[in-house]
């Protein structure tokens, strides 16, 4: 099974999971609304990183430096979309993921920003770091929002869910993907940082309106 392929169903998979873990999504992602044609950005100088909790285990989330742009806002806060793939994970002792992504910037000043994905538009994958971004730049190619394979890595214990065992139930998400997936159904904000990183996120943004 190619690589490209495998990414999908375990992106396609893994989505479903992260849905049905995560009860904050519903409230952030809330009459979620398109912004128009916006010059308002928010640079990242350096990669940011932080920790949370979904289902008892600690996860982590990397945003790649860069400029992101407004794109979507709602009552709760503003989503930064980056231009290609600018969010990657780790799955297990072996994947790497590459996603199309941004910055969550929640309006309560109280709050802490957050790291959003965006499944609908692909992703890459690699055995590390270096080969996912090494594929990103020899294939300079902008991610498709058509693409279904909606990968947003948020597994209980990614460790746990070998490439195999994730493609067997990926037919039947594949299958409901169509379905549930509209204009922001693809948008996923991930958990809230632990408090050991929310100051790394506060300071590592700068936005330009």
């Amino acid at each position: 099974m190619s690589s490209r392929i495998l990414s999908a169903l375990i992106g396609a998979l893994l989505f479903l999971v992260g849905c049905a873990t995560d009860p904050q999504r519903t409230s952030i992602m809330a009459n979620l609304k398109r912004v128009p044609a916006s010059s308002e950005t928010v640079t990242v100088p350096a990669q940011l990183s932080y920790k949370f909790i979904m289902g008892g285990n600690v996860h982590e989330v990397n945003l790649l430096p860069g400029e992101y742009h407004l794109e979507w806002e709602n009552e709760f806060g503003r989503l930064y979309m980056g231009t290609g793939y600018s969010v990657w994970r780790k799955l297990g002792d072996r994947w790497f993921v590459l996603i199309p992504g941004g910055v969550w910037l929640p309006r309560d000043s109280r709050a802490v920003p957050r790291i959003f994905t965006d499944g609908r538009r692909g992703n890459i994958m690699g055995e590390s770091l270096e080969d996912v971004l090494r594929k990103q730049q020899s294939s300079r190619t902008s991610p498709d929002p058509s693409t279904v394979a909606v990968v947003n890595i948020v597994a209980n214990s990614p460790a746990m869910v070998s490439p195999g065992a994730a493609g067997l139930g990926a037919g039947i998400a594949a299958g409901l993907i169509g379905a549930m997936v509209s204009d922001v159904d693809h948008i996923y904000v991930w958990g809230e940082p632990l408090a050991e990183s929310a100051d790394g996120m506060r300071r590592g943004l700068m936005v330009s309106r």
